[in-house]
């Protein structure tokens, strides 16, 4: 019975809902603390380091040589009331809290950092109608949650009214009448730890092709580290546990999977000879879809207009690690088993329009934007997991292959926001910038999850600036309001570690039962999120140090 609790380890990733850090309605907008501050309304102007995220020309008319530093720092809330009550005998010494109110819990992570640096040039003015960019930032999203799963399970021994003692693990986020670790946590069952990671090393090239007409290209590098874990309920067990979610049972599983644009599978995973490229070879290799592609265009048809479009393909990611499963207490405890994950970057577009007015010299007074913001997430059916190793001895040939479904649908933004530059001096400037946007919901309620808000959002955005000769300084702030969604039909199951989903089958006589019960439910209930961002910015043209007045870009 207990190396039964291995597979139901294992599965317990395979078979929910892991996912990556997502843009769109996974987003949390926008990189950029210029960006930010006006709403995220930036495909049009993009005249700082930004652009090679928010439209790659318009680097092409960024001169001398430029560099960017901005970092985004989120503050966020997100809780989950699950529906019911805890099962189990209020008198069993086990299961005090049966009975009670599933309590509200709330993500222990609560800040994240967003870094992002991006460099131009002109290399000194020896590219009369060229600039070069490089830059490394990642999504604007949140990519750590914790929802009470621990590395391992947080237990303690409970004394029992007969003097014995049971091993009890608890929640560590669940707070209930003051006292923290009282409940074990309604939400373990669901992917309920993260700690993502994707970087986007990013090389650029823009050209002024026109006097109305400025192109750009962007080969994007990608860097993946995938850290997940979440409880699976065991069932099976007789008087050993004595309801089936009684998270003294609880087996946990943990991904962790690293990989980039450049990564080969390991010698884990060389195919049998013969079966190259077949559905029996679960080797990757890199391509030019493991990288991202970007192109874009900047019109000026008149001078007070300018009209941005920029698109990114389709990126395939591929990672390598480990899926470790972490048996109760009192189990023996089980190796790990060599696993790849695979996953995908969605295409998008961003298409802006803005008007903008101009001093004599040049310079910008003020404008306002207009962005349309497109993500073909509904294209990303599914996440792919293969594992293979000794551990895995119950599934055929070692291995276990799993389609993690997500139903994920395309995202649509709205983008609104503009500035006013007040001229204190020839080379001084002071800047005010509002915004306002809008994401739609990257899932129906039925997919709602705990790893990531995919409510819908919008967001109250204002922020400012100072600029120097060749030094700015910027600052945002960003107020994200996501709501409440009830979800009453969630799609959410927890998984057995012993049988699935078929939680009435009883391992030891399976010819007693076919195991066809119902599922066990646990995605139900009040899911609220809400967020600030706070955006810190410095960019440094080198080149405008010397110059007696600004440039007018």
């Amino acid at each position: 019975m207990r190396r039964l609790l291995l597979l139901g380890g294992a599965l317990a990733v395979l078979l929910t809902d892991g996912r990556d850090a997502r843009a769109g309605g996974f987003e949390t907008p926008d990189n950029g603390t210029e960006a930010l501050g006006r709403g995220g309304a930036f495909v049009a102007k993009a005249d700082d380091g930004t652009a090679l995220q928010y439209n790659i020309a318009g680097l092409a008319r960024q001169r001398g040589t430029r560099l960017t530093l901005d970092a985004n720092v989120i503050f966020h809330d997100f809780t989950f009331a699950r529906a019911g009550t805890y099962s189990g005998d209020p008198s069993d010494p086990r299961t005090p809290y049966a009975g009670q109110k599933y309590p509200t819990i709330h993500d222990q992570d609560k800040i994240f950092v967003a870094p992002y640096l991006g460099i131009s040039t002109d290399l000194g003015g020896l590219l009369k109608r060229w600039t070069l960019g490089f830059g490394v930032y990642g999504p604007s999203s949140i990519g750590k949650h914790n929802f009470g799963v621990p590395d391992g399970q947080v237990c303690v021994d409970r004394k029992n009214t007969d003097g014995t003692t049971t091993p009890q693990c608890d929640d560590p986020s669940a707070t209930v009448d003051g006292k923290q670790g009282s409940l074990p946590a309604p939400g373990r069952y669901d992917v309920s730890k993260t700690n993502l990671l994707i970087v986007l090393p990013t090389l650029a090239v823009a050209f002024r092709a026109h006097r109305i007409l400025d192109v750009g290209l962007a080969m994007q590098v990608v860097y993946a580290h995938f850290d997940l874990a979440n409880a699976n309920i065991t069932t099976g067990l007789g008087a050993t546990c004595p309801v089936a979610d009684w998270a003294g049972c609880d087996t946990y599983g943990r991904i962790r999977a690293s990989g980039s644009s450049f990564s080969s599978s390991s010698e884990n995973f060389k195919p049998p000879s013969g079966s190259e490229g077949t559905k029996d070879d679960f080797s990757f290799k890199p391509g030019i879809d493991t990288f991202g592609w970007m192109i874009s265009a900047m019109l000026h048809p008149v001078d007070w207009i300018d009209i941005g479009l920029n698109y990114r393909t389709p990126v395939r990611v591929q990672a390598e690690g480990t899926l470790q499963p972490v048996v109760p207490v009192g189990q023996n405890p089980l190796k790990e088993a060599a696993a790849t994950f695979t996953t995908k970057l969605p295409m998008w577009a961003r298409l802006g329009a803005r008007a903008v007015k101009r001093y004599p010299d040049g310079t910008e007074r003020a404008d306002v934007e207009l962005d349309l913001v497109w993500e073909n997430w509904s294209a990303e059916q599914a996440d792919h997991v293969h594992a293979s190793g000794d551990s895995l001895f119950l599934a055929p040939n070692n291995t276990v292959d799993a389609d993690v479904v997500h139903k994920y649908r395309d995202t649509f933004g709205v983008r609104l926001g503009g500035a006013y530059t007040h001229r204190l001096t020839d080379v001084m400037r002071l800047t005010g910038r509002l915004g306002a946007y809008y994401d739609s919901s990257a899932t129906r309620s039925a997919n709602t999850r705990l790893d990531f808000d995919t409510f819908q959002k919008i967001g109250l955005t204002v922020g400012g600036g100072f600029k120097f000769r060749g030094f700015t300084f910027n600052l945002a702030y960003a107020y994200i309001y996501s709501g409440s969604r009830t979800v009453k039909d969630s799609e959410l199951t927890a998984i057995s570690a012993t049988n699935g989903t078929k939680y009435n089958k009883d391992p030891d006589h399976p010819e007693k039962n076919e195991g066809d019960g119902p599922a066990w439910v646990v995605g139900n209930g009040v899911y609220q999120a809400q967020a600030h961002i706070l955006s810190i910015g410095l960019t440094f043209n080198f080149s405008e140090f010397k110059t007696p007045t600004l440039m007018s870009n």
